[in-house]
């Protein structure tokens, strides 16, 4: 990455802040990393991004099963335009297994970590991003949970706060 600038922070949403912190476990030359509402774990995600509890639950239970092949789920949440309108079953579980194969490579993290959760996320469990923070294995990170109830944290009315407390994360390093 030096090849095209001095320094590189990367960091995502959703699942793009799991990618970056994989990213940053493996590729030591990133300057810092942050995550915005991560989850930990496909349970972590709420019965409003997915359809209800039961549902949800049975769900889990086939893909553990390996009952998922050619279904689809509708997204009861979400913002259009950055979320799809319906996902394959199988996809889903693809994200589930993902998820389970970096939660070791989160000690392998080094750099400066950034994790922002909002404690009212309608998307992922605030207790998700707490189990990511509590992996990370490096000394210099910070975890903060701020009074919202969205998560594409990076969009909407509450988006500037957000941007300076990133802005100010990539500035320190």
């Amino acid at each position: 990455m030096s090849s095209f600038c001095k320094d590189v922070v990367i960091g995502g949403v959703g699942v793009g802040g799991n990618l970056s912190l994989d990213l940053a476990a493996r590729v030591k030359d990133v300057k810092g990393v942050f995550a915005i509402c991560s989850p930990f774990t496909l349970k972590n995600y709420s019965t409003n991004f997915m359809p209800g509890r039961d549902v949800w639950n049975r769900i889990l239970s086939k893909i553990n099963r390996g009952e998922t092949q050619g279904k689809y789920l509708e997204f009861s949440y979400g913002n259009s335009l950055v979320n799809y309108i319906e996902n394959p079953v199988e996809g889903i579980k693809e994200l589930g297994d993902y998820l389970d194969s970096i939660e070791k490579k989160y000690q392998e993290i080094s750099q400066p970590v950034f994790i922002i959760q909002a404690d009212d996320n309608p998307v992922v469990d605030p207790k998700g991003s707490r189990k990511v923070y509590g992996r990370v294995g490096s000394l210099d990170k910070e975890f903060c949970l701020l009074s919202l109830n969205e998560h594409v944290l990076i969009d909407g009315e509450n988006a500037s706060k957000v941007v300076r407390k990133i802005v100010s994360f990539v500035q320190r390093l």
